[in-house]
């Protein structure tokens, strides 16, 4: 009776404590292999490989007017560094209502000298009156902006290290397991940016709360214990 006591906090704790994603139970956070996430694809956390890098046929190219065409012409198809491949993704997400992505797709077409800039730096400033106006407080702002890029590009020379560290080992780094291992080698290197504290306390607040409580359980509990100890040892003592 008394084990099973015992046993109760801690299938308490087990149970209360939220199922992490499957990305993060494998350790994984980028895509290496298929298309990124949008907000990958939009700050460039995604491969480039090194020159000695073969490797197999990338995946076909979607269908026309999707959302994926556009994403592979970024990935695949040579438009990593061209602004015309995200504007056509800030039409894309603008059109659809995500509103956060077309921000950053435009900022990319000017970071990377879009003919276009001063009609998208216009439009983004729109988008930053309407939510001024709304009383958002966590808005996109250009410091986050580089900041994030500049994360993503230090991603990017992590997965070129440890893919070239591969080459060297003679691995075959096409092999999609390989690639799957140096993404990871390079997201434990560069942890992708957590934008906002809001998002923060979505995603881990209440898991971190719950430990919290349950450290605190087990502190008092092995207090509770000795203490107990403390004031049986004496008693044993004298009889």
């Amino acid at each position: 009776m008394t084990s099973l006591r015992k046993l109760i906090p801690v299938l308490l704790l087990v149970t209360l404590l939220p199922a992490r994603a499957d990305a993060y139970t494998r350790g994984k956070h980028t895509e290496v292999i298929d298309l990124p996430a949008p907000m990958d694809l939009l700050t460039g956390r995604f491969p480039r490989h090194i020159p000695e890098y073969v490797g197999g046929p990338a995946m076909a190219p979607p269908a026309e007017g999707s959302y994926e065409q556009l994403a592979w012409r970024v990935r695949f198809g040579g438009g990593a560094d061209d602004p015309a491949a995200y504007e056509a993704l800030a039409v894309w997400h603008a059109v659809h209502g995500d509103d956060d992505l077309a921000w950053w797709a435009r900022q990319r077409a000017m970071e990377l000298g879009s003919p276009a800039r001063a009609t998208l730096a216009e439009r983004n400033a729109a988008l930053a009156d309407k939510w001024r106006a709304a009383g958002r407080k966590d808005p996109p702002t250009e410091a986050q902006f580089g900041f994030v890029r500049a994360g993503a590009d230090r991603w990017v020379k992590a997965y070129q290290i440890a893919e070239r560290q591969a080459f060297s080992d003679k691995e075959h780094v096409a092999d999609e397991a390989v690639q799957r291992r140096i993404g990871e080698q390079a997201d434990m290197q560069v942890p992708p940016a957590i934008l906002g504290a809001d998002s923060f306390m979505r995603r881990w607040g209440v898991g971190l709360l719950i430990a919290a409580v349950g450290l605190c359980f087990w502190a008092f509990y092995l207090f509770a214990i000795l203490r107990k100890r403390r004031r049986v040892s004496p008693a044993s003592a004298t009889s």
